[in-house]
């Protein structure tokens, strides 16, 4: 699936740094410099400390007991860091990718203007179908009807009509983004006219049109939409051409970012999330994380919604939504799995907005979240509509306190220490004065935090490649 959360694997987290082993370390250094001072040098040198002799020794004692020191640090403090940042980022990664799925715009209003008024109540069994043959096919009825791009525009002013004042209500003036896709090939004459149409109606909003070709829009949605911090009004049309005879249909929906909706308003909308692309050969799978993805509570999902699969395909669907299990409506057809096809195949890629049209309806008839998928010959989707805030996974596991800078301040204070001893022998004289100790003083301010955040810097950088490549891998075992 396109959302599918790379499974990176766990490190176990390092073990806590042992201060027996810095204690041992230590007094291996003491004893082998007293074997030394014992089994080399004169009975003289040893017999008196003002001698000097042991003074070089105690230094070499120190600066080997802090170089083991340091190396034993470092080594734990780097095993510590990667397991640190490997487990921070695979929660992040986690968190990240329910984030992505999680985006969604607000259903402010929607119309679908259908010859069929009972289609959606039908089509969802709260309402018994009429075998009566109804021979109208043709929308707006008492008025003049001519086929072709006038057609689209007297429809297109119908939807507009409907939508302006809610629109208004909410959102008085300002940037719209309006969406337009049909079932006709006229993409350059349905923009003029819908333009036309918006300065003829005098609507105060500022529109930026986008005509959609005959094609899924679930990219475009993803993409373009999701992205927009504007209004979205989407117009769905299918009008009558020229000795043509399917029925007409024409579906509006007004969609706003959450960020312009008050928390009460996010609370109570419709909510259409991001759309996600299928592996129809893996619908057992796929449908298992879409689930485990929470944009709405499994619990909540009353009916399926699916278009354009096969034979076999409609069977697995079957089969894999009630192994999740779902809480389908039982009273809806097919035990709430709705085959958008009866009546609707026709209309191609465009029956993509009228089911998501006739999904939130169904939301508004108090039928609980949907599902919806789509297919092709060649790609399929699926997208979710429902009431209920998404729901973020609660990871058992949890965060990792980042560990102390041992080996990073142990080397800063071991380079410092060479530093001064360096200076020492060089520049006694500036070394014990004030700009001397000023100096040091701030050298070490520097060095102790420094050494500590670039230690970090380069581990993170270091293990990030071998990150990717284990996300990578496990997408590529997935297929």
């Amino acid at each position: 699936m396109g959302w599918s959360v790379p499974e990176v694997p766990e490190r176990t987290p390092a073990s806590a740094c042992s201060p027996w082993i810095c204690f041992f370390i230590i007094f291996f250094c003491v004893l082998i410099s007293v074997a030394w001072l014992l089994f080399s040098g004169s009975v003289e040198d040893r017999s008196s400390l003002s001698s000097g002799a042991w003074l070089p020794l105690a230094a070499t004692m120190l600066v080997s007991s802090m170089a083991i020191l340091t190396l034993y640090l470092l080594g734990w403090e780097v095993q510590a860091l990667k397991a640190f940042y490997w487990n921070s980022w695979r929660q992040n990664l986690h968190a990240a990718w329910q984030q992505h799925a999680h985006q969604h715009l607000c259903v402010v209003n929607q119309r679908n203007l259908m010859v069929n008024s009972d289609f959606v109540p039908q089509l969802t069994g709260l309402v018994a179908k009429n075998d009566a043959i109804d021979k109208s096919t043709t929308l707006l009825a008492g008025e003049a009807l001519i086929p072709g791009i006038s057609r689209f525009e007297q429809l297109s002013q119908a939807l507009l009509k409907q939508i302006a004042p809610s629109l208004a209500n909410w959102y008085p003036s300002g940037a719209l983004t309006v969406v337009i896709q049909t079932s006709a090939a006229s993409l350059k004459q349905e923009k003029q006219r819908v333009a036309s149409l918006w300065k003829q109606l005098a609507l105060p909003w500022t529109p930026t049109f986008h005509v959609l070709p005959a094609e899924f829009a679930f990219e475009f949605w993803n993409n373009q939409l999701l992205a927009s911090h504007n209004p979205v009004l989407i117009l769905a049309i299918h009008y009558r051409q020229v000795n043509e005879t399917l029925a007409e249909f024409a579906s509006a929906l007004l969609l706003a970012p959450p960020l312009l909706l008050s928390a009460a308003q996010q609370r109570e909308a419709v909510k259409v999330f991001r759309a996600m692309p299928l592996q129809t050969s893996e619908l057992s799978a796929e449908l298992k994380e879409l689930k485990e993805m929470n944009q709405q509570p499994s619990a909540s999902v009353g009916l399926v919604w699916f278009s354009g699969l096969t034979a076999p395909q409609r069977q697995q669907l079957t089969s894999a939504v009630f192994e999740l299990p779902l809480s389908l409506r039982s009273s809806a057809p097919m035990a709430g799995l709705i085959d958008f096809d009866e009546g609707c195949d026709r209309y191609g890629h465009l029956a993509g907005w009228l089911m998501s049209v006739a999904a939130i309806e169904a939301v508004n008839y108090d039928m609980g979240s949907q599902w919806l998928v789509w297919a092709d010959d060649k790609q399929a989707w699926t997208m979710v509509a429902g009431r209920q805030m998404p729901l973020m996974n609660t990871s058992p596991e949890r965060a990792q306190a980042a560990p102390f800078p041992a080996g990073g301040m142990m080397l800063a204070v071991l380079l410092n220490t060479l530093l001064i001893w360096s200076l020492g022998f060089a520049f006694p004289v500036w070394l014990f004065s004030w700009w001397g100790t000023i100096t040091l003083l701030a050298v070490l301010g520097v060095t102790l935090p420094g050494l500590a955040f670039a230690l970090r810097k380069v581990v993170a950088s270091a293990l990030l490649p071998g990150f990717f490549r284990a996300a990578g891998e496990h997408e590529r075992n997935k297929k």
